[in-house]
């Protein structure tokens, strides 16, 4: 019985809970726009030190695969992370995720502590609280590449529900929804950005079955082309001819 209403509660969850949602915006055309002499610096603003450092370090690996990510400058723009998190347990409302301990101003967390001293108002008992088990992380996360003169390059905004999808049966605290909502915004980022280009390579047209019987040798000879006759590489190939 008890499984029954396990089951029963968790259809509901999966019916009243909104589904996790995906939205960009940019004008960049390729990767090369953003990484050619460019460095970054990144900045987080979770509301809670421990949780900045996390997104910071995690951050840093993840988009550091792609973006020169430096603490020190000058930079050619930054990489801004704002991140919230609120945690659900069965039917009930919303509860924060985690213990908000910072005081920003009119600053960012850019992984150097010594600016937060004296802003580093810790919470007592866990700072980031686990949830049971049918419980779950809703957050929503804010990624914006931005140039030198503070202007969007990219913009990601990624609405985490974990009572809609199945990763919500094993993400239970703010640190975890902030990886996972870092994967999902990488993974974007390389779907819009990181393009496989292939290189077209001409090849010559395939030799009959007579050719080789008669045990033909074929070359490719290159001869100085007709301007306008350059191949699809730019380079200057003449016709494949016989031997005798």
């Amino acid at each position: 019985m008890n499984y029954l209403k396990l089951f029963i509660s968790l259809i509901i969850i999966l019916n009243i809970a909104g589904c996790s949602t995906m939205r960009t915006s940019g004008q960049v055309v390729n990767i090369s726009a953003l990484t050619e002499n460019k460095t970054y610096q990144l900045r987080v603003r979770s509301g809670n030190l421990a949780l900045d450092r996390f997104i910071y370090d995690y951050a840093s690996m993840r988009f550091g695969e792609y973006l020169h990510i430096s603490g020190k400058g000058p930079f050619s723009g930054h990489v801004d992370i704002v991140f919230s998190d609120s945690s659900k347990k069965g039917l009930s409302g919303p509860t924060a995720g985690y213990t908000k301990n910072i005081i920003y101003g009119n600053s960012w967390y850019t992984g150097d502590d010594a600016p937060w001293s004296d802003n580093d108002y810790q919470a007592p008992g866990t700072e980031l609280p686990r949830g049971g088990k049918l419980s779950w992380q809703d957050s929503a996360t804010v990624l914006i590449i931005t140039d030198d003169e503070g202007g969007n390059t990219w913009k990601a905004y990624y609405n985490y529900r974990g009572g809609s999808e199945l990763s919500g049966l094993r993400v239970k605290t703010a640190d975890e929804a902030a990886r996972l909502s870092v994967d999902r915004i990488i993974e974007q980022f390389e779907k819009e950005f990181i393009l496989f280009e292939k290189e077209v390579i001409p090849v010559p047209q395939a030799v009959s079955h007579k050719a080789l019987n008669e045990d033909f040798d074929f070359y490719l000879t290159v001869e100085d082309a007709v301007p306008g006759q350059e191949d699809s590489a730019g380079e200057k190939a003449g016709p494949v001819s016989s031997a005798d």
